[in-house]
């Protein structure tokens, strides 16, 4: 080759290497927009503004699948955090009114023991307490055996069949009383 061919070689090469530059840059990838939002939005309003031209486009498919599955991301993590509140309120809820059943039964309790009281305290005569020392005093509420109060009546005696020194005594058996034949006059 000679000096002149190759210098229309180079020529041709330098002028045909910027046209061939000047070509559309390949299409973004799916991956890319999900990277970059800015480009994501900017990308979408571009293809929602040429409208039915842009359908066959690579960049606005990729764009609009990148935004389908941010969007179904996005509704995912709002369900989840629904359901993380949804299950605090439902165990705030238990616990109120594990709550209210515990004072409801803390407040019968009470009810029932000041029921208990009271009626025990309607045994007890209020000026035999004061005088007598061996009359029963009011008990606490935790015992269950009732009280025993003894009276002046009862103070000397000793239960039927026993002695005052604890040895059974038979009792004496009575004769029936007899009633005088009725025809017949002494």
């Amino acid at each position: 080759m000679t000096l002149r061919c190759r210098q229309l070689y180079w020529l041709c090469v330098a002028a045909i290497l910027p046209l061939a530059a000047c070509g559309e840059p390949p299409p973004r990838t799916f991956q890319e927009f999900l990277d970059d939002p800015v480009l994501l939005e900017a990308t979408l309003l571009r293809c929602r503004q040429e409208g039915e031209a842009a359908r066959a486009d690579a960049n606005c498919e990729n764009a609009r699948r990148a935004a389908a599955r941010l969007a179904a991301e996005a509704e995912a993590t709002r369900r989840a955090e629904r359901e993380a509140a949804s299950a605090r309120m439902r165990e705030e809820r238990r616990r109120r009114e594990e709550a209210e059943a515990e004072a409801r039964r803390r407040a019968e309790d009470a009810a029932r023991r000041a029921e208990e009281e009271a009626y025990e305290a309607s045994w007890i005569l209020p000026e035999a307490a004061g005088e007598r020392p061996d009359t029963a005093a009011p008990r606490p509420s935790a015992d269950p055996t009732p009280p025993t109060m003894v009276t002046p009546d009862e103070a000397g005696r000793t239960p039927v069949g026993e002695a005052a020194n604890d040895e059974t005594v038979e009792p004496v058996p009575q004769a029936a009383p007899v009633e005088p034949p009725s025809g017949e006059s002494s």
